[in-house]
């Protein structure tokens, strides 16, 4: 099943049995890169205006990158860029849909954190509040381990990468 027949399937039904399952398919597959070593390249290649060779190095990708925000956000960009109206709209969407899975998942406390599936997954989150970070720790909460971000404003958020 392909990853955006399963990201329907999860948005249709809402449990943790379609996102984990989405998930998975994500993950699990070769071209997943939890560091994402590809993103600065690609997002110099869109700052550059080298959309073409942004979109090649970001499909190389997938599904590895799929619901990654920052992923289809550079896409939409580049294919807006290069008149392909229709498929930009498409990755705005997914891009907004990846960062509601994320937000979905949890409030951002030490009890509930965000769960992302790549530290890069965080500053979408972190990107769309309305203080800017300002620090950021590694936290051990029983067995689990949670990326604690500052905010200017005093605030905390917390995310945990979850790939298992």
């Amino acid at each position: 099943m392909s990853v955006l027949t399963l990201l329907l399937q999860h948005i249709e039904e809402r449990t943790p049995a379609t996102l984990d399952a989405l998930r998975r398919a994500v993950v699990e597959d070769e071209t997943f890169d939890a560091a994402t070593g590809w993103y600065p390249r690609a997002e110099a290649l869109v700052a550059a205006d080298r959309h073409d060779e942004a979109i090649r190095r970001i499909d190389a990708h997938m599904p590895g990158a799929f619901c990654c925000p920052q992923a289809h956000a550079l896409l939409a960009q580049s294919l807006a860029a290069i008149g392909r109206d229709e498929e930009a709209a498409r990755e705005r969407t997914l891009a907004v849909t990846a960062l509601e899975l994320i937000l979905d998942s949890g409030d951002g406390t030490p009890d509930r954190p965000w769960q992302v599936w790549r530290t890069l997954d965080e500053y979408a989150v972190l990107s769309a509040q309305s203080s800017p970070p300002v620090g950021q720790r590694l936290v051990a909460v029983g067995e689990r381990r949670l990326d604690v971000h500052e905010l200017a404003d005093g605030t905390e958020c917390c995310f945990e990468v979850v790939r298992a």
